[in-house]
């Protein structure tokens, strides 16, 4: 398969390779050179959304029993409103 680039350097990824690598609007997709001329290597790091999705609650496990930090914050700008 080949695709040509437009002047300001888009392609259009032919459905079939889309499909297989699992690509939507808005994933974030990696060009990473190779030392052959001509050549480079992708990788599919996801949407913005997936990445979120995958992150959130990540920091819970360095948490200690009972803490809340949102609740902290909330406090916080409370305090600071007067």
């Amino acid at each position: 398969m080949t695709t040509k680039a437009t002047s300001s350097h888009q392609i259009a990824v032919p459905d079939a390779i889309a499909d297989a690598l699992g690509l939507t609007a808005g994933s974030i997709i990696e060009w990473i050179p190779t030392a052959k001329k001509g050549v480079v290597k992708l990788c599919v790091r996801g949407s913005r959304a997936a990445i979120l999705k995958n992150l959130r609650g990540a920091g819970r496990k360095h948490l200690k029993a009972g803490q809340d930090p949102v609740a902290e914050l909330i406090a916080e700008r409370e305090c600071d409103e007067g």
